[in-house]
């Protein structure tokens, strides 16, 4: 028998007599696993942090967002059919009244109908129909139509949170990226520079790969979201409540820097000037004022107008046979002031053919035009929304502080009052906003309540649904019938991040594992296999000795033993090496976004990327030990059975 000390002594001797053959594969193993414990390290730093940042904002508070389950305009069979006869008999309603006034109408240039007609293609069948969304008719159909889905209003959703354990519910606007597609009024919303109106601004603007500035409330959306939910992120001095008509806005870094006339930091600029720009925004932005121009879709028409015809006679200045036209529009003497008349040179003729027209569009839309201006009052600061395509470490790493606000521009609903132009400028008071722009918030007291709720209710996690394809349209029928009407998701709640975070590590992460113990054990099968068929003679030699087959496999396995601690060790080494690296060239940039994200009160919080989690750990030293035994087990049972006189005789 021998004892396992001697098997140490016998594996020690080997690991001398072969050292390039050991340097070849401790270096390539260590390099396999070293990603791993680099991993683990980093995402150790990433949970202990979030952990200690969860103590602010909502980051302590158990919460989902839930979006109802509403259909949408493009796509809908229904809403298309439904329309149908309100076009016919709108179409109709117009011709009649056009005909009694002594107007021209074609239908096929009326953009204002709630179905759009056009050819796709060179016969005439190819004619397409569509729900034009810009439509007030088509707009208050498809609120119709959801007013109809069961179970997705908002007194619903607090029915069905308080009946599985919620303590809080809540109310907001949509907080998908963008303004809203649609608005009941038309109208918009531009931001006023140094007090002036850019006319030639887009009210429906596309943003940027990475929008800033105060301009970004018309591109990356302005949100109303309950008090409570807001008040973590409340600066020093402020309130929800609104001030000499103000309204209480939290904006993104990039629009308070704007606001007190700050440029944004260079990429190159340190941890310590980021944070220095943090404190003096803190003190300086807040309360600071910015001012927007709403006009509704009479005001804007009219302004396009006026704007049309300024273009059409600086074009035609040197052409002698150019009339101006004779109901001539000026623009707005003053900032969102309204289009007034600059001269009216028209005839009595052409008067009463105006005044028949405004008649007929007065019918169909309303043309009393309304525009003013709103102020917003900065009290409190959030991350610039980063929609960039980038990949790079510090935009993958900057995605993990998504989870507190959301993205955006946020104001208290109570400041929103019916009546007020401000009202006007969100498109009405959170109860009167149509249930495409609807979201719901529940609060929980704990994170089981949370997992639970999202998994009873959320309708892509529901069995029930059959796995749909995301088609909102589709989805209503799907998610209605299944009984689960929402789209749950957790919401600025740290414990849920970890657990997500936790999750998703493991889905991807089980299958990496695998791969890199088949990799790793095929490396040390080879090295082991040839160290073995190499010592047939010596092995032969011990068992005419008396050693017996666990003997032999005993040296062999004290062997894999000792090689996988160098293994562990260096790649263990090389992992802390990386993820020191890492946190040193990353974590002041992320700690000064996370301080900004969970308007931490401690703006010298550390956010690292480096830390220590038993359990991750433990699992790759696991899989270094397994992947040794099995690449011990399977050339030992071939050779151990071999018989050791044949083997001397081989070899001598």
């Amino acid at each position: 028998m021998m004892y396992p000390l001697d098997a140490l002594k016998l594996a020690r001797t080997k690991l001398r007599t072969r050292r390039v053959r050991l340097v070849v594969t401790v270096t390539t193993m260590s390099l396999l696993f070293a990603g791993l414990f680099f991993i683990a390290t980093v995402l150790g730093g990433v949970i202990s942090s979030l952990k200690s940042f969860g103590t602010e904002g909502l980051g302590s508070r158990y919460l989902v967002s839930a979006q109802p389950v509403v259909a949408q305009p493009y796509n809908n069979n229904d809403l298309l059919e439904a329309l149908k006869p309100a076009q016919a008999d709108l179409v109709a309603r117009k011709k009649a009244l056009a005909k009694k006034l002594g107007l021209e109408y074609d239908e096929k240039s009326d953009q204002n109908l709630p179905l759009s007609v056009y050819q796709n293609g060179p016969n005439s069948g190819d004619v397409q129909t569509s729900v034009n969304f810009m439509s007030a008719i088509a707009t208050a159909k498809l609120q119709e139509q959801n007013a109809a889905i069961k179970g997705i209003s908002y007194a619903d959703f607090q029915k069905l949170a308080n009946s599985e354990g919620a303590i809080h519910t809540y109310q907001g606007t949509n907080t998908t990226m963008g303004a809203p597609t649609t608005r009941t009024d038309g109208g918009g919303i531009n931001f006023l520079e140094n007090g002036k109106e850019n006319f030639k601004a887009n009210n429906n603007q596309s943003f940027s790969d990475q929008p800033t500035g105060l301009a970004t409330i018309t591109t990356v959306g302005w949100h109303q979201i309950s008090d409570d939910l807001l008040r973590p992120f409340i600066l020093d001095g402020q309130t929800t409540v609104v001030k000499d008509g103000a309204v209480p806005v939290i904006a993104p870094y990039s629009a308070a820097e704007q606001a007190i006339g700050l440029k944004s930091l260079p990429a190159t600029a340190t941890t310590d000037d980021k944070i220095a720009r943090t404190v003096q925004l803190r003190k300086t932005a807040a309360g600071k004022t910015a001012q927007l121009c709403y006009r509704n879709s009479a005001s804007q028409a009219l302004l396009q107008k006026a704007l049309s015809q300024t273009d059409e006679i600086a074009a035609n200045k040197n052409n002698k046979d150019y009339t101006t036209p004779h109901l001539l529009y000026s623009l707005p003497a003053e900032a969102c002031g309204p289009t007034t008349i600059q001269s009216d040179k028209r005839t009595a003729e052409e008067k009463k053919a105006d005044d028949n027209q405004a008649t007929f569009d007065a019918t169909f839309t309303n043309t009393t035009p309304t525009q003013g201006i709103v102020t917003v009052r900065i009290v409190g600061i959030i991350p610039d929304s980063n929609f960039g395509a980038s990949l790079s470490a510090t935009s993958v790493l900057s995605g993990i502080l998504s989870t507190t606000l959301g993205q955006g521009w946020f104001s208290p609903t109570s400041a929103f009052q019916t009546g007020t132009l401000a009202t006007l400028a969100q498109d009405g008071t959170i109860d009167s906003q149509p249930l495409t722009q609807q979201m719901y918030y529940a609060e929980f007291p704990n994170l089981a309540t949370v997992k639970q709720f999202i998994k009873s209710n959320n309708c892509s996690s529901n069995p029930a649904t059959g796995g749909f394809s995301f088609d909102a349209n589709s989805a209503v029928k799907t998610c209605t019938a299944a009984g689960t009407p929402y789209f749950i998701a957790p919401y600025g709640n740290n414990a849920g991040a970890i657990e997500d975070i936790r999750h998703g590590i493991w889905v991807a992460g089980r299958y990496v594992l695998l791969v890199v113990l088949l990799i790793a054990s095929l490396i040390m099968m080879g090295t082991l296999g040839k160290i073995i068929s190499d010592s047939r003679r010596e092995t032969a030699v011990f068992r005419s000795l008396g050693a017996t087959q666990l003997d032999i496999r005993q040296i062999y396995f004290t062997y894999a033993f000792l090689v996988s601690l160098l293994v562990i060790a260096a790649s263990y080494l090389l992992g802390l090496l990386a993820a020191s690296w890492l946190d040193h060239k990353y974590s002041g940039q992320l700690s000064a976004s996370a301080v900004v994200a969970y308007n931490a009160k401690d703006v010298h919080k550390h956010f690292s990327l480096f830390g220590f989690d038993p359990l991750y750990i433990v699992v790759i030293i696991g899989l270094i030990l397994v992947s040794a035994f099995l690449s011990a087990m399977i050339p030992l049972m071939a050779n151990t059975r071999r018989n050791p006189i044949r083997d001397m005789r081989d070899e001598s």
